[in-house]
């Protein structure tokens, strides 16, 4: 699960909507943070 901004703090409502910028970021912190998993299990072998 990736927790990022609702735009006006509204979630869980059919209004929620989030700026792109925002998934973009969480995308991204996601990415690095799977990288820095792979890399470390890699160094551990």
């Amino acid at each position: 699960m990736m927790f990022v901004p609702s735009i006006g703090g509204i979630s869980h409502h059919y209004t929620e909507d989030t700026m792109e910028e925002d998934i973009i970021l969480g995308c991204r912190v996601f990415a690095s943070s799977v990288e820095t998993i792979l890399r470390d299990a890699q160094l551990q072998k």
